[in-house]
């Protein structure tokens, strides 16, 4: 297909309506040289979108696990790598001015992003614009400018060539996507929306099953262990209590303290990485358990691995997108938490607590320098205070949470309130 196929096309004279201005009449791929000159002089030109990030992933949650995501008219913005590293998915860029990114990648993904373009589209073609992206996805988020742009292009004309207000631009995404709504824009001269429900179904069908299968934590007082060194039990009561296990702690418990586990959380990376010296231990540790209780296997979809291994040692198998953490603490603490970098450990606590359990507490966790499994350091000080926010977090939302390592102690009981 031919880069330029949807911008050749002559623009039709259009008359001007009241509150819309139409700025050029330069056909799209004269436009588009006049981007390339741009973006030679002006290296960081056309990254606006990435003080969207947030506000775009508020969004991407809705959708739970996603495996795709295309910046359609990307510019010189890392948006779409860091979206598709916060949801374990690959990002992809377009941008027919960029040399690097002037081949279409992809024609088809989950979602489509598309942040301050339609505006520096002809009005002619957005139509077919709109068309092209809704073929690759009927899942899109779009920011479209209503005024004037700051950059006057090489040719004197304004950048921003098609300026309509949000009526005119709500009827043209109708003709293009089943179902569109109003997205909070990031400031006030932009208008945003994305293309799905509020509510995706699969989402909603994902936690709900997760739910009945960690139905007998709800109500309950719980215990996760982790996997940090010395874990202690000291001033805990931990009778009628259910426990928790992360990885391969199931074995500290048992060679320990004689206990075994009701649940036990694995990341899918553990059966899936083979040469990987961590996950290789956690194995062997598995392995040396007789019982994991119900297992619930945290995975991701470029982990191959085969849950019957487990089979024999456990009551029952579950499997929860690792995507999925991003909407459960959203769904607990009405916080969008996707900057945060959370460890196996943290995910299980999240989800203990989404299961409806009373309270929570925490042995084998630590926030010293000894307290986490990764030996690389700076992966470790990532979880380390990603964990501790979303700590602080549940338990400022009123979940009751506690722990007996020193460390972990003190950020839960100077929560504010």
């Amino acid at each position: 297909m031919n880069l330029f196929s949807l911008f050749r096309r002559q623009p039709l004279a259009a008359e001007p309506v009241e509150g819309s201005f139409v700025r050029s009449q330069a056909t799209a791929e004269e436009l588009i040289e006049q981007y390339r000159i741009i973006h030679r002089e002006k290296p960081d030109y056309g990254r606006s979108s990435e003080r969207l990030l947030n506000s775009i992933q508020v969004h991407l949650e809705e959708l739970g696990p996603i495996e795709s995501i295309l910046d359609y008219g990307c510019g010189r913005s890392k948006t779409v790598d860091w979206l598709a590293k916060l949801n374990d998915a690959k990002g992809y860029r377009f941008d027919p001015a960029i040399p690097e990114f002037q081949n279409l990648p992809v024609l088809k993904a989950d979602v489509v992003i598309n942040t301050d373009v339609l505006e520096h589209i002809p009005e002619a073609e957005i139509d077919d614009f709109l068309a092209r992206i809704g073929s690759i996805s009927q899942r899109a988020y779009f920011q479209i400018a209503t005024d004037e742009a700051h950059t006057v292009l090489p040719n004197g004309e304004n950048a921003h060539c098609t300026i309509r207000p949000e009526g005119w631009w709500r009827e043209k995404l109708k003709k293009h996507f089943k179902y569109i709504r109003r997205a909070k824009p990031h400031v006030a001269n932009r208008i945003s929306y994305v293309t799905w429900p509020v509510e995706a179904a699969p989402v909603s069908d994902a936690l709900d099953s997760f739910r009945d299968f960690a139905n007998e934590l709800a109500g309950q007082d719980c215990i996760v262990f982790g996997s940090a060194p010395n874990p202690t039990f000291e001033g805990l009561d931990i009778s009628g209590k259910k426990i928790v296990c992360c990885n391969g702690s199931a074995l500290t418990l048992r060679d320990k303290f004689g206990l075994t586990p009701d649940f036990t959380f694995i990341h899918s990376h553990v059966p899936w990485r083979v040469n990987n010296p961590a996950d290789r231990d956690v194995r062997e540790a598995l392995a040396k358990v007789g019982t994991l209780g119900k297992l619930v296997i945290l995975f991701h979809p470029t982990h191959t691995y085969d849950p019957k291994s487990y089979e024999h040692q456990t009551t029952a198998i579950h499997a929860l997108h690792w995507g999925y953490r991003f909407e459960i603490i959203r769904r607990l603490t009405g916080s969008s938490v996707a900057y945060l970098d959370l460890s196996t450990g943290a995910t299980a606590v999240a989800s203990v607590v989404f299961a409806g359990a009373r309270s929570i507490s925490l042995v084998g966790f630590s926030f010293g320098t000894n307290g986490h499994s990764y030996n690389n350091k700076k992966l470790h000080r990532a979880h380390i205070s990603s964990d501790a926010a979303l700590y602080t977090l549940l338990h400022a939302s009123g979940t009751p949470l506690n722990a007996t390592d020193p460390s972990v102690q003190p950020i839960l009981v100077n929560t504010l309130s």
